[in-house]
């Protein structure tokens, strides 16, 4: 059975044979905006969830249920009346 430090150095040999991908550079594109965690009722997740699904289907590619949200508020907005 390997020891922790072989199985530390097989990773390590794994890690080092990755292509150097170099730091991102300063003008790398960055999130905008603050994270923010929401607790809601179940259902209404389950709501959200739907219709990413429903969506995701539509287009061929994955729409998640926090951009279903994130529009939804967005439309929203008491500032953009």
């Amino acid at each position: 059975m390997a020891s922790k430090i072989d199985k530390m150095a097989k990773l390590t040999e794994g890690l080092l044979s990755l292509p150097d991908q170099g730091a991102p550079s300063a003008k790398a594109k960055r999130p905008v905006g603050t994270p923010v965690n929401l607790r809601m009722p179940p259902d209404l997740l389950a709501a959200y969830a739907a219709e990413a699904g429903r969506r995701s289907a539509e287009k061929g590619r994955t729409v998640t249920a926090q951009a279903v949200m994130l529009e939804v508020l967005t439309a929203g907005r008491p500032d953009r009346g």
